[in-house]
């Protein structure tokens, strides 16, 4: 009697291979606390905008949508090996080391092996609804490499996040879609993705808190000032002084105060949100944003201090370093009479690191 309870029952796992194949499956996210790429196997129990739901021998975790690098999803049709070919492809055009020329090519690479790969698992939802989103994230990486890809991008995420609503995924990919709009220029366009990303069920609190002060970031950047503070006013309220996206708020508060004229307590503040916060992108944000206003104090000693330990010690974001670097191409030669270095910080603003970057555009307008 047992052996034919045995025989059924792996009868059974062999005519449903998904049974067996949920235990299988390995997601690969960055830590928290260590900053480091992490890989976890076990059986995938919930996915949803908050993130991964996994059970492994350790217990059940739940890793966040925007920490997750890459799931290897079980398939009937396709290898483990094979289902990571293209990641690797990605992985190698992400290493900031990689050349310009390189980097375009292996994004092609990449963007062909998830095609071919979704060919493989379209009648296998998950994979399927995964293998789509990296698709249109490889797109959205291209067009960042390219300008002349960003349309293409646009649409591929527009289309994912409409048919694809319920998965971890579509939180990453409203970030990537209202990042894409902003760098066009289309703010109302990047308003409405961080509005959406806000707007998504089961996200923490702390994903709508960062969503809402994105919108205040495009609302500023438009010029919009008085909408902007508005919101970041409420935000502020809101959070408690510990929170860890409070420094943000200040920081935007402080550049509407900028906008508007009102200088008195600007330097001030922006110190205080840097004493608060570690955080790299943070610092990158507030010292160029000190670098503006020693600018309109007519300080271009100081402001050139600010914007070179953008580019020196946090040049991570590269929206943050292009923006120092707009500045320091006429510093150098203003403050240390150094038209080399000056040429050098122009030159290094053209590449294609920074295509499609406010700062680049505004550099080429400034030629017209």
């Amino acid at each position: 009697m047992k052996r034919l309870v045995f025989a059924v029952l792996l009868a059974w796992f062999i005519i449903q291979p998904g049974a067996l194949a949920r235990a299988q499956e390995t997601i690969s996210y960055v830590d928290k606390n260590s900053g480091k790429e992490v890989d976890v196997t076990g059986a995938i129990q919930d996915e949803s905008p908050a993130g991964i739901k996994v059970k492994t021998r350790a217990g059940v975790q739940t890793i966040p949508s925007l920490a997750i690098r890459r799931v290897i999803y079980k398939s009937r049709k396709v290898s483990n090996f094979d289902f990571r070919q293209p990641h690797g492809k990605q992985d190698r055009a992400l290493d900031p080391k990689a050349w310009e020329a390189d980097r375009k090519k292996l994004l092609e690479e990449a963007l062909k092996g998830y095609q071919d790969l979704d060919a493989q698992v379209r009648d296998e939802p998950t994979p399927h609804r995964y293998v789509q989103f990296k698709i249109a994230e490889v797109q959205a990486q291209r067009a960042q490499v390219d300008p002349t890809h960003v349309d293409a991008a646009v649409t591929a995420l527009t289309a994912y996040k409409t048919e694809f609503p319920g998965g971890w995924e579509v939180v990453p990919a409203l970030k990537l879609l209202a990042k894409l709009q902003e760098d066009k220029g289309d703010g109302k366009a990047a308003a409405a993705a961080y509005a959406d990303l806000a707007a998504l069920p089961d996200v923490p609190q702390e994903l709508k808190q960062q969503s809402d002060i994105l919108v205040a970031k495009v609302l500023l950047r438009e010029g919009k000032t008085s909408d902007a503070a508005q919101k970041l006013g409420a935000l502020a309220k809101a959070m408690s002084p510990g929170d860890p996206q409070r420094a943000y708020v200040d920081v935007y508060l402080a550049q509407c105060q900028l906008s508007q004229g009102n200088t008195g307590t600007v330097e001030g503040e922006l110190k205080e949100a840097m004493n608060k916060s570690s955080d790299p992108n943070l610092r990158a944000l507030a010292h160029n944003t000190l670098g503006d206003y020693y600018r309109s104090k007519g300080d271009a000693e100081d402001a050139f201090w600010q914007y070179l330990r953008v580019d020196v010690l946090y040049p991570q974001d590269r929206e943050e370093q292009a923006k120092a670097l707009y500045y320091l191409q006429t510093l150098f030669d203003k403050v240390k009479n150094d038209p080399i270095r000056a040429a050098q910080c122009a030159e290094r603003l053209k590449s294609g690191q920074f295509a499609g970057t406010t700062y680049q555009k505004q550099a080429e307008q400034d030629k017209k």
